[in-house]
């Protein structure tokens, strides 16, 4: 109103004010309450709440239904159904039933979902409100976020969400977040997380997820303080150097690391073996981290298992490999003999690549999906119960003599990528990719 000096562009300018108030107060009325109609009439809770949870996202942007699928990990879905997959299959009908309602529509890609315009105002409105007592989000998405929100705005939240920002500090916190579970920080320019006075008070934090945080180097040991993480996601933090030890994060069942480029070190050492007998899904996709002998083995609970590219993991069959197997239930475990390899943490000294027998895959009795890469091994029978779970492969320098063993890949129902380098034997490959 700077260059407006007459009394009736004042005036004016105050009409239309008052009638953009009262078109908002319609909207309410006639637009936001009937859709909090269908919303209350939603058939339980847990589609209220990803209803709710999908708004935690940028607008407009497509979200893959995996990415919900920490939502249902956090909330402790696969505790629940005893499976990763059948949380995956309960989420697909969950997602399905918000579609059939209206309340979600397809994404732009296939598996993704995204929120009509009018369903994030509803969103927002009920977030917002005192319409829902039991939850409150603090959302703050987008590139005019420059900053965090105060420290205080922090300590009642339930849900908080800083996607797509341009934020570089995180605030340290006085308080406890007593109700903190879902802690969502991606693609943000966050240079460090501060070592103290932050994750210390989220002891109920379940879900972490700061991938695409492509800045970040490192984290702080105080990541150990989160005895209740379920999902820690750090995808694509093609930054980061170095973890801190996992071994208190005994109720993790996600550890995403795929594409941490510069991530170099041991993970998953011998003193994190009985904290991460949980662990459902492990993605180390492109990274140079290790995993000492015996550990992958320990892991019976694993489901989706990722070492595509992770050159620091080599594969080997050797008879003379002072390992026995226990227990003919399909329960037991790789008994070492005089291997001193094992490392207690997930130290970063004198790191050295690991060398794994390819038997501790067959550990993994609840193992579904593997992506893997062979180089310079034998493939005979002991691939043939593996390739029926393949979901990516690479094949170096390796040599066929159980042709038939490759043939398995055709019943795979999950084979996306196949690649095979130098590897006399094979005469003809699986038709089913893709």
């Amino acid at each position: 109103m700077a260059n407006r000096h007459g009394d009736g562009e004042g005036a004016n300018a105050i009409r239309e004010m008052e009638q953009s108030a009262t078109e908002l107060r319609g909207m309410k009325d006639k637009v936001l309450v009937p859709l909090k109609f269908s919303f209350d009439r939603l058939e339980d809770d847990m589609l209220r709440n990803i209803f709710l949870y999908c708004n935690c996202f940028t607008e407009d942007y497509s979200i893959m239904e995996n990415e919900i699928l920490n939502y249902y990990i956090g909330e402790g879905l696969v505790d629940r159904l005893n499976s990763l997959t059948a949380a995956m299959n309960k989420g697909e009908s969950l997602i399905g039933s918000l579609k059939i309602a209206c309340m979600l529509e397809d994404g732009e890609s296939e598996g993704s979902v995204r929120m009509h315009d009018m369903m994030r105002e509803l969103a927002l409105w009920i977030t917002s409100s005192e319409l829902n007592s039991s939850s409150k989000f603090l959302i703050r998405n987008g590139e005019s976020f420059k900053e965090a929100p105060q420290a205080n705005e922090w300590l009642d939240a339930t849900q908080i969400s800083l996607m797509d920002t341009q934020i570089e500090e995180l605030p340290e916190l006085g308080e406890r977040c007593q109700k903190l579970t879902t802690l969502l920080l991606r693609r943000n320019r966050i240079l460090t997380v501060p070592p103290t006075n932050f994750l210390q008070h989220m002891d109920h934090l379940s879900v972490l997820d700061l991938s695409h945080t492509y800045t970040l180097e490192y984290l702080p040991r105080s990541l150990s303080c989160l005895v209740n993480l379920r999902v820690l996601s750090l995808r694509w933090c093609s930054r980061l150097r170095a973890l801190p030890a996992l071994e208190m994060l005994r109720q993790l069942q996600v550890l995403d690391l795929c594409r941490c480029l510069a991530l170099d070190q041991q993970i998953l050492g011998s003193i994190c073996v009985g904290g991460m007998s949980n662990l459902r899904y492990l993605d180390v996709t492109k990274t140079n981290v290790s995993i000492p002998a015996g550990v992958i083995s320990s892991l019976l609970k694993l489901e989706n298992l990722r070492l595509y590219r992770a050159d620091n993991i080599i594969w080997r069959m050797s008879e003379n490999e002072k390992w026995d197997w226990s227990g003919s239930d399909g329960k037991g475990q790789w008994n070492e003999g005089n291997n001193e390899n094992k490392e207690s943490s997930g130290s970063c000294d004198d790191h050295q690549p690991s060398i794994i027998d390819v038997r501790e895959l067959h550990c993994l009795t609840h193992l579904t999906s593997l992506d893997i890469s062979f180089r310079g091994i034998i493939i005979s029978d002991w691939f043939r119960p593996l390739a029926k779970k393949m979901m990516a492969l690479v094949l170096e320098h390796c040599r066929v003599i159980k042709q038939d063993a490759i043939q398995v890949l055709n019943e795979s129902q999950k084979l996306q990528m196949l690649e095979i380098h130098e590897c006399p034997g094979p005469t003809c490959v699986p038709i089913r990719v893709g």
